[in-house]
């Protein structure tokens, strides 16, 4: 069932990401599957090369403007923040 796919897929993830930083790829495929949407519908979405956002996701290389725009085309918002590790204060 896709619930069992899903919780499948949460679990590699969080396995492979525990105590790290989430790869961009990751958060991006997390948010497509909450849109049940698939890679290639979201760069039709988007209206660029097929083989531009293929290798971003190959290389797990995104753009701020990359980011940027694939935010608005599954309607969510997306933000950068840097937080200082020492006081925890986000700028």
């Amino acid at each position: 069932s896709s619930a069992v796919l899903y919780s499948h897929f949460m679990t590699e993830i969080n396995e492979n990401v525990e105590g790290r930083a989430m790869h961009i790829t990751i958060k991006v495929r997390k948010l497509l599957w909450e849109r049940d949407m698939t890679i290639q519908e979201l760069v039709g979405k988007l209206g660029k090369n097929k083989r531009y956002y293929y290798s971003r996701f190959t290389n797990d290389s995104f753009s701020l403007e990359d980011l940027k725009e694939i935010a608005e085309a599954l309607n969510c918002d997306f933000d950068v923040v840097f937080t200082l590790k020492d006081t925890g204060k986000q700028i």
